[in-house]
């Protein structure tokens, strides 16, 4: 006997629900609607509501998952809370009170935003089965025929994704993920809004923006590829409606200017990947602008045929409805996602060693092996980061574990990273004399959504100086380990030093210390000390040669 279970995509727009049992797909209707708003509201005895929008809305909720941002005294992770009850009352029955769902969540969202939603929907009485990627979600809603590379262009209202899937003998294979939690069709409409005041002189009322939203959107699938007027109708007061005559090219112009950016992001994605696509999907409600479809085929030089797109606005929910099918009563398609971006742990001198690279396949596990600092360090802390840069405060750091007491000596101190299926992450550090400590990442509100920003789009030139930055601390620690060792050998065998090589390696020091700030010339002397201290090194083993032999 099979199982209904259900696909939920909490979008920051919209929330689509479907159900699937046995391959058997229905639309779960919330309040009678297909598509619900995404809405959040509170009324004045504090009830809970989703889906209705006025003039005291909370919109767009989602693009503030894992920070301290507060509405009126809610919390984001309160919020979340009541959002998951309202869905299980809505989606529950006396036939399944324990409802499994697999929920969707954009493919860059971090270990504590994906934490942050699993727990959420199990305190309100759903077995969620996994997290899954939008982008992946939506790939596994369409009934793929033909085995091949995809693309997935997820253009949403807050967030975009790409991601680069194999399909091979009924198996998903995500080979690489780009994305930008900050980028979606939310910020074409602040444009638009910006048009009308700064052109046009129109300032639409803030307390009536839930009604003129609605507006925008007309006036965005109206859009034509040429200079011809379009009526744009708002709400000027609750009971008023005005009429402006816009140039549709103006608009389409800001909406160019925003796919630009997602353009950058696939070119990114697949840049020397030589990938030659079956088809690219286009998913999310801002993807539907008609010249779309043009300018990705330019851009990435694919047929235009290949771009397809099917129900953009349900396609993700009807995929996790899918999977969670597939996972419950035991379909033969599979599916291999990757974490999208690197984790690892804050070494000496504040940069970062990556333990589990970004677009690894997950489920993962890996160990790395490091000893202390000083012999005498009785306490380690162990900072778990994530990102893509080589400097650690650069990174987001995800909690810390501390070994105490540890022994004298340089003991051997293990750390595993293992992501589950559901992309949440575990860290556990241990050493010989079993001192051992666990991390489950749990959602901590300290996560500067700029620096997220930054490590998504992933600068180039800041990542290059980071690499220089390391490489020129790198080159000081050897330069001072090579003076330090000759320093020692000078004091204990000074009459292995002729007059000579005295003068080169005093000189050699001095140009060291003046040439700190100089990769190049740092790296160059270094390796002229280093020559002598070869030297020295083969003296003294001829010298402990010698002296056993006249033993």
């Amino acid at each position: 006997m099979t199982e209904k279970v259900f696909g939920i995509d909490f979008g920051t727009t919209n929330t689509v629900v479907f159900s699937a049992d046995d391959g058997k797909l229905e639309n779960i209707k919330l309040k009678g609607k297909m598509i619900l708003p995404s809405t959040v509201n509170y009324d004045s005895k504090n009830s809970f509501d989703l889906g209705e929008q006025n003039d005291k809305s909370i919109f767009s909720v989602k693009k503030f998952l894992g920070t301290k941002k507060n509405f009126n005294g809610h919390s984001i992770e309160s919020i979340y809370k009541d959002i998951f009850q309202f869905l299980r009352d809505n989606i529950c029955d006396q036939n399944n009170l324990n409802a499994k769902v697999v929920l969707t969540v954009p493919a860059y969202f971090n270990d504590i935003q994906r934490n942050t939603m699993k727990n959420s929907a199990n305190n309100a009485g759903f077995t969620t089965l996994k997290i899954l990627s939008e982008p992946t979600a939506a790939i596994f809603g369409h009934d793929l025929k033909k085995d091949g590379i995809y693309g997935v262009y997820d253009f949403g209202g807050g967030t975009f994704d790409f991601s680069v899937v194999e399909y091979k003998l009924g198996v998903f294979k995500v080979l690489k993920t780009g994305g930008n939690l900050n980028l979606g069709g939310d910020d074409i409409d602040n444009e638009i809004i910006e048009l009308l005041k700064n052109k046009y002189h129109i300032i639409l009322p803030e307390n009536l923006f839930f009604k003129n939203k609605i507006s925008i959107e007309k006036l965005k699938s109206s859009i034509t590829d040429d200079d011809k007027s379009v009526n744009f109708s708002y709400y000027s007061d609750i009971d008023h409606i005005e009429t402006v005559r816009m140039v549709s090219l103006e608009i389409k112009t800001i909406a160019e200017k925003y796919i630009s950016k997602t353009i950058e992001i696939v070119k990114n994605t697949i840049d020397d990947c030589n990938i030659n696509f079956e088809n690219i999907i286009l998913v999310g409600g801002s993807s539907k602008f008609s010249f779309i479809k043009n300018i990705l085929a330019k851009s990435i030089n694919v047929n235009e045929s290949k771009i397809i797109t099917k129900s953009p606005d349900i396609i993700v929910a009807i995929g996790a409805a899918k999977y969670a099918d597939f996972i419950v009563n035991k379909k033969s398609k599979s599916l291999i996602d990757v974490t999208p971006l690197t984790l690892g742990i804050e070494i000496f001198g504040g940069f970062v060693d990556p333990i589990i690279k970004r677009n690894s396949q997950i489920p993962i596990e890996k160990t790395e092996i490091y000893t202390k600092d000083s012999p005498d360090q009785k306490n380690i802390k162990i900072n778990i980061l994530q990102g893509e840069r080589e400097v650690a405060k650069y990174c987001t750091s995800l909690g810390t574990i501390i070994l105490k007491n540890l022994p004298s000596g340089k003991p051997k101190i293990y750390v595993k990273f293992k992501i589950d299926i559901d992309g949440i992450l575990s860290v556990n550090a241990w050493t010989d004399n079993d001192i051992n400590e666990e991390i489950t990442i749990n959602p901590i509100y300290n996560l500067d959504k700029k620096k997220v920003e930054t490590i998504l789009i992933k600068d180039s030139e800041e990542g290059k100086g980071d690499i220089k930055l390391r490489l020129l601390y790198e080159a000081k620690l050897r330069a001072n380990n090579l003076i330090d060792y000759i320093n020692k050998f000078q004091k204990n065998n000074p009459e292995m030093i002729d007059s000579d090589t005295l003068e080169t390696m005093k000189q050699l020091k001095t140009e060291i210390t003046n040439s700190y700030d100089n990769l190049y010339e740092l790296q160059n002397l270094s390796d002229s000390l280093e020559q002598i201290v070869k030297t020295f090194a083969e003296q003294s083993i001829k010298n402990t040669i010698i002296k056993s032999l006249k033993v």
